[in-house]
C-alpha cells in the first residue's frame, strides 16, 4: 500500500516548483486512499482515487516523464529525493526505461543520483523519442558527471 509518495507542485505568479509529499495514510483522510496501489508515484491525484496514467498515455515513460517536465539547468529540485531506486524499480517493472519514449528525461533525472551511470547510457536514447534538445540532454549529463564524479 502506498503510504508516502511525491509529486510536483507549482504555485505563485512565477511558478515555484517543489517536491510535495503526499501522506496517503494520514488520519484525516479516513482511509480514502487505502487499497492496493502498486506504484511509486501517483501521477494523477483525484478527489477519491489516484491513477498511474496521464491524460494522453498509459506508457510508463510518459507517466514519469510528464512529472519531470521541464528539465532545465535550474531543475536541481529533482535531485532532492532521499533515493531514486524505488522509482526506477517501479518504472522498469512496468516496462519503462531510458531506451523508450522520453528516455532523455529519465536519464537526466537519474544523472542527479548516478551521474556516471546516466552518462554511460546516453546513446541508448533514440533521438526520435527525445523530449529535450540533444544539446540540453548532453549538457545536463556531462555537467552532473563533472560535479558528481
Amino acid at each position: 500500500m502506498l503510504s508516502t509518495t511525491y509529486s510536483l507542485a507549482t504555485s505563485g505568479p512565477a511558478p515555484l516548483i517543489a517536491l510535495y509529499p503526499h501522506q496517503w495514510d494520514h488520519p484525516r483522510l479516513n482511509g480514502l486512499y487505502n487499497g492496493d496501489y502498486q506504484h511509486a508515484i501517483a501521477s494523477i491525484v483525484w478527489g477519491g482515487k489516484v491513477d498511474f496514467a496521464t491524460w494522453f498515455s498509459s506508457d510508463p515513460n510518459d507517466i514519469y516523464g510528464i512529472q519531470l517536465l521541464p528539465i532545465t539547468p535550474g531543475s536541481a529540485y529533482l535531485g532532492q529525493l532521499p533515493a531514486i531506486a524505488p522509482y526506477f524499480a517501479d518504472l522498469q517493472a512496468h516496462g519503462g526505461g531510458s531506451s523508450g519514449n522520453w528516455g532523455d528525461l529519465l536519464l537526466m533525472w537519474e544523472s542527479y543520483y548516478h551521474p556516471q551511470q546516466a552518462l554511460a547510457q546516453k546513446d541508448s536514447v533514440p533521438v526520435a523519442s527525445m523530449n529535450s534538445l540533444r544539446s540540453l540532454f548532453l549538457y545536463v549529463l556531462y555537467a552532473h558527471a563533472a560535479q558528481g564524479g
